[in-house]
Formats: C-alpha cells, structure tokens, sequence
C-alpha cells in the first residue's frame, strides 16, 4: 500500500467506484455533455450567452401562449374549451359577495369564483348526510348558510347516498342556473318550494317495450363497441324480478361500449327513422330536463347527451351522469340542460371498461316554471 503505484491505482478504482454511482453518473454525463457544446458553440462561432438563451425561451413561449389565447377568443373563461369556468364567472359576477357555496371540487372554484365555500368534507356537512327526507335536508343546508351548490360530472358518495341528490334532482326545490358542455353543475337553493309544470319529452322506444324480428334487441336503440364495431350483439330483452321490460348490456373487453337512442352510426346526426320527427329527436338548448331511469349491475357508468347543430355538425358529446353500477336498482335522477346550440341529439349510455348494466326505462320530462312559490 505504501507503493506509490498501489496508491494511484487505488485512487482511479475508487474513482471509477463513484462516478459509477447512478446519481454521481448522471451528473458527470450531463457536464461532459455541457462542455462537448460549449466547445461546438465557441468552434462554430456562437457567442450568444446563458441571458440570450433565456430571452429566446421567454419569446417562444410568448408566442405560444399568444397563439393558445387567439384560440380561446377574447375572453376564455366564456369560451367552449374552457365551459365551466363560465359557471364560476357567473359566481363571481352575479351572486351576492356574502354568497356560500357548497362545492365538491375545490381547485379552480377558489381560483376564480371569489367566494366563501364548504367543501364536501366539512365536519359540518356530517349531520345534514344524515338528514332523511329531501326538504329537510334542504332545510338545513339553508340553515347554515349555504345558497348554492357547484357540482362535477362525477357522482361522489355523498351524493348518491344521501338527500342531497333528490334536492338537486327536485325542480320545486333548487334551480339548475345553467351547466357546462363538460358536465359540471351550478344550482342555487330556494327558500320557498315553487310550482313546476311537467311535459314528456318524446324518446322513441323508451320502455324498450319494442323489439326487433329476433327479439332480443330494442328498436330505434343502437350498440356499439371499440372493440366488436356495430356488430356487437351483447345485449339482451328480458323481463327482471319486478316482471318488467329491461335492458341488459355486457362489455367483456376493457374498452368502452356504448348504447345509444337511434339508428345509423353514433357520431352521425340522427334521422326521422327513429322518431316522429322530420327531421330527428329534437331539443331546446334554452330548456332544463328532468331526466329519470332506474339501472343496476357492475362497472362504471356515464350517461352522456351526444348533441348536434342543426346543419349535422357534431358536438363535443356533454356528460350527464359519471358514477358506479350496484347490484340492486338504483333510480339515477338528475336535472340537466343541452349544450348551447343543441339541435338534436342522441342518448348514449357508455360502459367504461368491463362490466355489465340493466336499464329498466328511462324518462325525460321538459320543465315548466311558474314565478309562484308555495
């Protein structure tokens, strides 16, 4: 070891040892990358310093960001790409200051709605969970000072199992004061129930009471799979437990599986073949909906509303309903509004993976209001 070349050679083992460490190797590659262009930059001429490079990515991403605002148009939180932040610029402008909201996603509400929320998981939300009965739930949310109520496409538990999904399915009870292409919902609580008139909305075969020749099949209903095309053929007729006429959907791959009202391909505009119509299932974009199905099974679910302009142009399709299949029925209800410039459209139920749904009928019902409240 005293020999000074066992020293040397000791010394460039450990060396070695070192820079063979991952971390200690990447610093080592990145510095010897560093130097090879410098030497390339000084050989070639270039003698733009580390402040010019800098000023050259600012001006890029100017542009970029430039360019990304030309397409947002003028004012971004108004525009389609960016839906639900009209809802939030309705919040910020148009409610009172002292405004309470009850909100189930926090991130871009308290960006840019500048108002005082409760999130879900309040400790103060427990008891209003636990509340039976939809007016007295609705009651005791006005109790504690809440007014309005942003909600996402998504279905939390607390949603689902509890009051405040009927209070928010209840037209007499809360008004849905609009609802983005992308799902999300703002609703203001009344004080006072109000009278709601009901109309029927025409869906063509909306007990599946109908069938085709081979009789396992729904009229004026479509399937389609990203896996098997238009010819999937995993749906069936039957009679459930309650001895009424559902529909049973399975999806046996990990794409999505859609079913859909109508005939002719998912994303075409629909024709007079499935409803009385001239000119295809129609439906006022200024109008809110009721809409109302019990379903059951196992998977992931959205119901969405795949609407069309009136040329035929297709739109960008708005999700209605996003939760999980139970074993036993359960009545999915929700209020909703058409995308703005909904001509016609198509109901679309979309198994998200594998699984397996049965819808027992469905309803839509036109809403109307009258000034008086009870």
């Amino acid at each position: 070891i005293n020999s000074p070349k066992i020293r040397k050679l000791l010394f460039v083992l450990l060396c070695m040892a070192i820079i063979s460490y991952p971390p200690v190797s990447l610093v080592v590659r990145w510095g010897l990358r560093a130097m090879r262009r410098a030497r390339q930059r000084h050989a070639s001429g270039q003698t733009s310093s580390s402040s010019g490079s800098s000023k050259s990515k600012w001006e890029k991403a100017t542009r970029r960001l430039r360019r990304e605002w030309q397409e947002l148009g003028a004012d971004p939180l108004s525009s389609q790409r960016w839906s639900n932040y009209r809802l939030l610029q309705y919040a910020r402008e148009e409610t009172p200051r002292d405004s309470l909201f009850l909100v189930f996603r926090t991130g871009e509400f308290a960006q840019y709605a500048r108002r005082k929320f409760i999130l879900y998981l309040d400790p103060r939300m427990i008891e209003i969970y636990r509340t039976k009965g939809k007016e007295a739930a609705r009651q005791a949310l006005l109790d504690l000072g809440i007014s309005y109520v942003y909600t996402p496409p998504y279905v939390e538990p607390v949603l689902s199992k509890t009051s405040i999904r009927h209070i928010l399915a209840a037209p007499e009870l809360c008004e849905l004061i609009d609802e983005s292409d992308n799902g999300y919902r703002l609703f203001k609580l009344l004080t006072e129930k109000r009278t709601v008139g009901r109309e029927p909305h025409a869906i063509s075969n909306s007990d599946f009471s109908a069938a085709t020749p081979a009789g396992n099949s729904p009229t004026d209903w479509s399937l389609f799979s990203h896996r098997h095309g238009y010819d999937a053929r995993n749906w069936s007729l039957q009679e459930d437990d309650e001895g009424k006429r559902c529909l049973t959907v399975v999806n046996d791959t990990v794409m999505n599986t859609y079913l859909y009202s109508g005939t002719g391909e998912m994303r075409a505009a629909p024709t007079a073949a499935a409803t009385d119509s001239s000119s295809g299932p129609r439906i006022d974009p200024d109008a809110t909906y009721l809409f109302t199905t019990k379903v059951r099974g196992a998977g992931k679910l959205m119901i969405a509303l795949r609407g069309f302009e009136a040329d035929g142009e297709q739109m960008v399709p708005m999700p209605l309903w996003i939760g999980l299949l139970n074993a036993g029925y359960e009545e999915v209800s929700f209020l909703f509004k058409p995308c703005r410039g909904t001509a016609r459209y198509r109901l679309a139920f979309c198994l998200m993976g594998r699984g397996r749904m049965t819808i027992q009928g469905l309803k839509i019902e036109n809403l109307r209001f009258d000034d008086r409240q009870e």
